[in-house]
């Protein structure tokens, strides 16, 4: 074998590292290698300068030798047997070992997760469980508290409730019903009037405004206007508005005319009304309000005037019409306005909930005669021009009366209609109004013809039937008796 296949295997057999036997690194540690002696030293020299042969085992250069010295081979005896270098790799676990290793831990971390689940659902349940026990049992506690308290203190409830029930009745006894709505006697109350209409523009646009408030209006109407404009006349009296008489056909010099002329312009008027929607009116506004004694003498109604009016004819100014009745108006006025101008509907949108929120009731003038001054006979030959509580007080000492509920008994004598409020008797504007002023009447104004004929004018309107049925509102055990459907 030449020396460059010798050198070759060599290098196979121990791949480039000459292992040192372990008296050699024993020397090493200790100082006593003889390699390092200088003559071993100057004889390795000499070795590796010659081109020698190399021996079997051997690596040609120093180099060779110096790296396997310190290499980390296997070590050996020289020229003894050598180990292979299998004998000196480190172990390496097997892939199935190594599995096995990482089956265990997740079995481990397995468990752990288990009893920390377990461990939560016991905790949980046991709190549910508990919460129940104490919640039973503080409801129990509160029942036995309740008891025993009530089982202390009975007659102190039982006073409370008395109160109570005590306070109900009294103010149940303060609500009666009219028109649809409910209204309380205590609380202030206004009439608002309308005249000159009918006229859909403005009127609907009023009616429009009550109804959100539960508000009712009076509407003075002409006799000629009624036929054109037939259909919110109906509306007026389906929703329990009061519709009166203003004449036929407004004559404004009425005053100057005789006393038949006076009756025959407010049947004349009263008739067309019933024609168009069956209510026959029961009180009345002279036209421009100007008395006269023909006037006395031939009207077959009460009159009524104003105590507040806006002038809504003359500034038919929306603002204007608004500030004269805003803070100017108090219990038992009649306030004036006219139908037939659009800014007085546009204020109407103003002046309506205003009221309604300062806390007045807006009524008919009937309503407003019935729950003011019942007691009050009504008389031909004057105008009302409001029920506050001084001008009630004021007709009362004129008639020498004290205020006082009536019973049914002496509104049924003072009225002259049934009391059955089943017979369905009409009765548009203030039943009882009309009916008292006519029994008075011979009375009150001077006896002719004009007075014969108001009488039998007044008879008819007992007579008629109508959709406005008076209805009775109980007060206590006082029975009122009012205008509007029941």
């Amino acid at each position: 074998m030449t020396e460059k296949n010798h050198h070759r295997s060599a290098l196979k057999r121990s791949d480039g590292h000459r292992p040192e036997s372990r008296k050699r690194l024993n020397n090493r540690k200790t100082g006593d290698d003889p390699q390092e002696r200088p003559e071993v030293r100057g004889r390795n020299a000499s070795r590796s300068s010659d081109v020698q042969r190399p021996k079997r085992g051997q690596v040609r250069s120093s180099d060779s030798r110096s790296r396997n010295r310190y290499s980390d081979g296997p070590t050996g005896k020289r020229g003894g047997n050598r180990r292979s270098d299998a004998d000196y790799q480190r172990p390496v676990r097997s892939r199935r070992h190594r599995k096995s290793g990482i089956s265990l831990i997740s079995a481990y971390l397995m468990r752990i997760l288990f009893l920390s689940v377990m461990l939560a659902v016991i905790i949980f349940a046991g709190k549910g469980i508990a919460g129940v026990f104490f919640r039973a049992e503080a409801e129990t506690a509160a029942q036995t508290a309740a008891s025993s308290e009530a089982a202390e203190t009975p007659f102190e409830e039982t006073a409370e409730e008395n109160e109570s029930r005590e306070e109900t009745t009294e103010s149940s006894q303060n609500l009666i019903q009219s028109n649809g709505r409910t209204l309380d006697i205590t609380k202030p109350m206004v009439a608002l009037t309308f005249d000159d209409g009918p006229y859909p523009e403005v009127g609907n646009a009023i009616m429009d405004e009550m109804d959100k408030v539960g508000g009712r209006a009076t509407f003075f109407l002409v006799g000629t206007r009624v036929p054109g404009y037939a259909e919110e006349v109906r509306r007026m009296a389906t929703e329990g508005h009061e519709i009166a008489n203003h004449s036929f056909d407004h004559d404004e010099s009425l005053s100057k005319k005789g006393a038949a002329y006076v009756a025959e312009e407010f049947q004349k008027c009263n008739s067309v009304i019933e024609e168009v929607c069956g209510v026959r009116p029961t009180v009345l506004r002279l036209p421009g309000g100007i008395i006269s004694n023909a006037v006395r003498q031939g009207v077959p109604m009460p009159m009524f005037h104003w105590s507040v009016d806006t002038q809504d004819w003359k500034t038919r100014n929306t603002q204007s019409t608004i500030d004269s009745v805003i803070g100017h108006v108090k219990d038992g006025d009649i306030v004036l306005m006219h139908e037939l101008y659009p800014s007085t509907g546009e204020a109407c949108r103003t002046i309506i909930p205003r009221l309604a929120e300062q806390g007045f009731q807006l009524v008919t003038i009937s309503e407003l005669y019935n729950l003011k001054a019942a007691d009050v006979q009504l008389k031909l030959d004057r105008q009302y021009t409001d029920f506050r509580p001084e001008t009630v007080a004021k007709l009362r000492a004129e008639q020498g009366t004290q205020p006082a509920a009536p019973t049914p008994e002496t509104t049924a004598a003072k009225t002259g209609a049934d009391t059955d409020s089943q017979a369905g008797n009409a009765s548009a504007g203030a039943d009882g109004s009309a009916e008292k002023t006519a029994g008075s009447e011979a009375d009150a104004s001077p006896k002719g013809p004009a007075s014969e004929s108001a009488a039998a004018d007044a008879s008819s309107t007992n007579a008629k039937k109508g959709p406005a049925i008076a209805s009775y509102a109980y007060s206590g055990n006082t029975s009122i008796k009012l205008y509007g459907s029941s």
